[in-house]
């Protein structure tokens, strides 16, 4: 049989406040270490859940363009993954760089989006993802 344990709300705030620490120290060891990559914008972020004392600590990094993502990849030895965004009815696509890793108990990810796609780089990503379709895949 399980017991359920309440949390006092101090306990949550006392998480909360330990989360927020590790984001805020890995944020500023972050900058000071790597303080020629690009940062257009820094989103610090901490969650404290009720339950057990847990907390989810994050930072999102934003870069000006997706050769920034890439740097901050290789500065933190992780990879990029790029997802490809198509709403063909309003003529929109982009695609979305992303490179992800944990720091000290904080989920660091590191951002840019790539708007300026070339008509040859669209044609070729809808001829694919067609294929992909007619084969069976998930677009």
């Amino acid at each position: 049989m399980s017991e359920n344990t309440n949390r006092s709300p101090l306990t949550t705030i006392e998480a909360f406040e330990a989360g927020a620490f590790r984001v805020a120290h890995v944020s500023r060891q972050l900058l000071a270490e790597h303080p020629s990559l690009p940062v257009r914008e820094i989103r610090p972020a901490t969650i404290a859940f009720q339950g057990p004392a847990t907390t989810h600590a994050k930072l999102e990094i934003s870069t000006n363009d997706v050769d920034g993502v890439r740097a901050w990849a290789n500065a933190l030895g992780t990879t990029v993954s790029v997802a490809f965004y198509d709403a063909r009815g309003v003529s929109m696509a982009f695609e979305h760089h992303e490179a992800q890793v944990t720091v000290g108990g904080v989920e660091v990810t590191v951002t840019a989006t790539r708007h300026d796609l070339t008509e040859e780089e669209l044609t070729a990503w809808r001829i694919a993802q067609d294929r992909t379709v007619a084969e069976g895949g998930d677009r």
